[in-house]
């Protein structure tokens, strides 16, 4: 799991536009790898701010949250470089056809080396820290479940760490009475 700190870290050391994105997008929605190097435009709705994984993990479909900073990076992104390249997929290499899950890989391991982080990183740390800062925030495990495409809540919950330091911040029930 990654703080926000990391998290932000991880995003300026990573080199170009295309990646940057990249990156922004696992964490800020919490798709796999796989789900991402497959993620087509028509998947996803701008002005509404969210978007569909079609035949995730186990075949199932679900919908994802997009953030509106993200959302509006891409739009400028995607007139400049990937419109260009008139591709289907959100993101793609310089011929329009979708990136490798190696491709992600390399450049994520790229910019863990360049941000001089000793923990271990990957696109699939990056799917846990979304979780773990959805639950940090308050959101309802159920909803964070439905976002990462779980049939079962206790794979939701493997994936949530719990802050100690926000639990301490819980008022025991005896103290209010």
């Amino acid at each position: 799991m990654l703080t926000s700190s990391e998290i932000s870290n991880l995003i300026a050391a990573t080199k170009g536009i295309r990646n940057k994105l990249i990156l922004e997008f696992l964490f800020s929605t919490g798709v796999r790898v796989s789900e991402c190097t497959n993620m087509k435009i028509s998947d996803l709705d701008f002005e509404e701010c969210t978007g569909k994984v079609i035949g995730g993990k186990g075949n199932k479909d679900r919908v994802i949250i997009l953030s509106k900073k993200w959302v509006s990076e891409y739009k400028t992104y995607f007139e400049r470089q990937n419109k260009k390249m008139n591709s289907e997929f959100v993101f793609c290499n310089s011929l329009g056809k979708k990136l490798s899950v190696d491709t992600i890989q390399k450049f994520i391991k790229n910019a863990k080396q360049i941000a001089k982080m000793d923990k271990k990183i990957s696109p699939h740390t990056l799917r846990h820290s979304f979780a773990t800062n959805l639950l940090e925030n308050d959101v309802n495990i159920r909803y964070i479940q439905q976002l990462l495409g779980h049939a079962n809540l206790n794979t939701t919950q493997i994936y949530t760490k719990v802050n100690t330091n926000k639990l301490k911040t819980i008022k025991n029930p005896l103290d209010q009475l």
